[in-house]
């Protein structure tokens, strides 16, 4: 998620807001819905942490670009547009992501390690409390594009109607 922010809650578009509490309360509906198995949250506003201070639902790991009270910086401006096209935050994160290739064993550990304060302008977090494995162990293609195997094998699966069941006699 990106926009404008501030604690606890995202703008959209200068008219409309999210709230810390509604996307925690989001993710215990998906939760009791069994619509998730795991979820990767990853926010870059102004005060983005505070955005995931609510949370309390299992196996979330949430990122965010910039702590309570600290601003979250553009990195490059349109003069053309009149906005800006990128933040930092996301700049570098998409940075590291151009030199992964998608048969990666590369972690989470490893991405957020690379997080550089001087350059981003701010001090990312990440929350796992909620999460059940090691970023050690969380790779990236867990949450993004990644290269499946497939193996091919010669036996024959049957296609159509499956058998029924015979009758008792």
């Amino acid at each position: 998620m990106t926009g404008h922010g501030g604690e606890d809650f995202l703008k959209f578009q200068d008219s409309e807001e999210i709230n810390s509490y509604d996307i925690a309360d989001a993710f215990e509906q998906m939760r009791e819905k069994q619509r998730y198995r795991e979820i990767l949250f990853v926010i870059d506003t102004c005060q983005a942490n505070t955005m995931y201070s609510k949370f309390y639902s299992p196996n979330i790991l949430s990122i965010g670009s910039s702590r309570k009270g600290e601003n979250s910086y553009s990195h490059f401006h349109d003069y053309d547009l009149g906005v800006s096209v990128i933040d930092r935050f996301t700049y570098y994160n998409l940075e590291f992501f151009e030199s992964v290739d998608m048969s990666t064993k590369q972690s989470m550990e490893e991405l957020v390690s690379t997080y550089n304060t001087t350059l981003i302008g701010s001090h990312p977090g990440i929350r796992t409390d909620l999460f059940a494995r090691k970023l050690s162990e969380t790779y990236l293609t867990d949450f993004f594009g990644a290269v499946q195997n497939i193996e091919l094998t010669t036996e024959i699966f049957p296609i159509g109607q499956p058998e029924s069941p015979k009758k008792q006699q």
